[in-house]
């Protein structure tokens, strides 16, 4: 239950700190390249969108129905990358038993 807790955490807190510290950073370079770079850990659904359906991209023209996509996408991704973090990093204790210990001696 703290796993999936923190992994909702992660997911809003790590594109949240990505978002402030990226986005004020790119604007002091000019290039078109490092933009799109800063742009893409943040911006991946909007990408997949209009490079999936041109169509489809169009029921999002407005700032208020793409922002929401953008956000539920970028939680849902960084929840299951920081699920998967911490499943790897866990340190359940392992069932091995040990030895009962030899039984009690008799001082007569």
């Amino acid at each position: 239950m703290k796993r999936l807790v923190l992994s909702v955490l992660g997911g809003i807190i790590i594109p949240f700190c990505y978002s402030i510290t990226a986005g004020p950073l790119s604007t002091y370079t000019e290039n078109p390249t490092v933009h799109r770079i800063v742009y893409i850990p943040i911006g991946w659904p909007k990408l997949i969108l209009y490079r999936l359906s041109p169509t489809g991209a169009a029921a999002f023209e407005n700032k208020y129905g793409l922002l929401p996509y953008i956000i539920i996408c970028d939680i849902v991704l960084y929840s299951l990358l920081t699920y998967f973090f911490l499943l790897a990093f866990s340190t359940r204790k392992s069932k091995i038993q040990a030895e009962p210990p030899p039984p009690f001696a008799d001082a007569n």
